[in-house]
């Protein structure tokens, strides 16, 4: 009987021992569990941060793109703003030399116009005797106004001087000796 109290104990503590293996086992199973939730989370963090990452270059790709679209229409335009801005240069220059070389110009012009009305008044003496009291009535009376500035003398010689040219682009007739 001794044994078998032994026997029973041996059994308890079997069973203990297969209890506790099991208990043993299960925490492992769930320790290891565990560990696989974690990782499985780091994972998912890791995919996450990849992800974003991913984006944030797909954005700065596309920004990338779209800048360099940019930059190629601004050169363009730079370029055809060059050539605008060489004939501006150019123009402004012209300027300054008409500005430097306008006192010259205004002393000048009361000669421009002596030398004006004198030829136009050969021209007349010279030309077929049509008219010839009224084209040279139309000369003489440009110097004698004195009133208007050079400007509106020289504009009224010019204009004599087209009113002598198409005389000889018009066919007219008139009465006279």
């Amino acid at each position: 009987m001794l044994n078998r109290p032994f026997f029973a104990l041996r059994g308890w503590w079997l069973a203990g021992v297969l209890v506790s293996g099991t208990l043993l086992a299960s925490e492992q199973a769930v320790a290891q569990a565990a560990e696989s939730v974690e990782a499985q989370q780091a994972q998912a963090a890791l995919q996450e941060q990849i992800d974003a990452a991913d984006e944030q270059t797909r954005e700065q790709l596309e920004e990338l793109r779209r800048l360099e679209r940019e930059t190629r229409q601004l050169e363009a335009e730079n370029a055809s703003l060059a050539g605008r801005l060489a004939e501006e240069a150019a123009r402004q220059q012209r300027l300054a030399t008409a500005l430097d070389t306008l006192e010259e110009t205004r002393a000048a012009l009361p000669v421009i116009e002596q030398n004006m009305s004198a030829q136009l008044g050969q021209w007349i003496e010279r030309d077929l005797p049509f008219l010839r009291d009224e084209r040279l009535a139309r000369v003489e009376r440009q110097p004698d106004e004195q009133g208007q500035n050079t400007i509106e003398r020289i504009n009224g010689l010019l204009e004599a001087w087209r009113v002598e040219l198409d005389y000889g682009q018009e066919m007219d007739s008139w009465r006279g000796v």
